[in-house]
């Protein structure tokens, strides 16, 4: 039941905010209702994909990513201006519409991932981030061992430059 709440909270939130950004977008930029979408849509998914990343979970997760997000997001508006402008024959338009929500929305999704798994755990509110220093040593070591065959983490650098890998790009370092 409290998570049913913290994500009625969120979705609260969302919500006023899906409906102040389209208002905002329309009175200063003259967006129409399928820009706005758009707009709300990306940024939806950005944050989305910044939660994703940081591997954000618990009533966090609840409040950010199914409560705020679901109600800021609006697939269901997205459908409905494209039926409209379909049926009013803006072909064009829905074919650039839907190609944009698709073409800009993984990227801001992939964006937000990417930006997020290599922060530190300690810029971003995951349960890591309450972790003692000793508890997180332990688990790093864990991981390296793991993943490289490293039995001892001496240095708290090394720490903190293992903290900064990007989990997903598998590159190193972020820079």
């Amino acid at each position: 039941m409290t998570t049913a709440l913290i994500v009625a909270l969120g979705a609260a939130v969302g919500a006023a905010g899906r409906h102040l950004t389209n208002h905002w977008l329309r009175e200063r930029f003259g967006a129409t209702p399928a820009g706005g979408t758009l707009a709300v849509n990306l940024l939806g998914s950005f944050v989305l994909g910044v939660l994703a990343g940081a591997a954000v979970d618990g009533g966090w997760l609840a409040l950010l990513g199914i409560g705020f997000c679901s109600a800021y997001t609006t697939f269901s508006t997205l459908a409905l201006e494209l039926w409209s402008a379909f049926e009013d024959g803006r072909r064009r338009e829905v074919g650039a519409n839907a190609a944009l929500s698709l073409a800009l929305g993984l990227p801001a999704a992939y964006l937000g991932i990417w930006l997020a798994s290599c922060t530190p755990a300690s810029a971003v509110p995951v349960a890591a981030a309450t972790e003692t220093a000793d508890v997180r040593v332990e688990r790093v070591e864990r991981e390296l061992s793991a993943a490289h065959g490293v039995q001892r983490v001496d240095d708290a650098v090394t720490v903190e430059a293992v903290e900064l890998r990007c989990p997903r790009a598998g590159r190193g370092v972020c820079r």
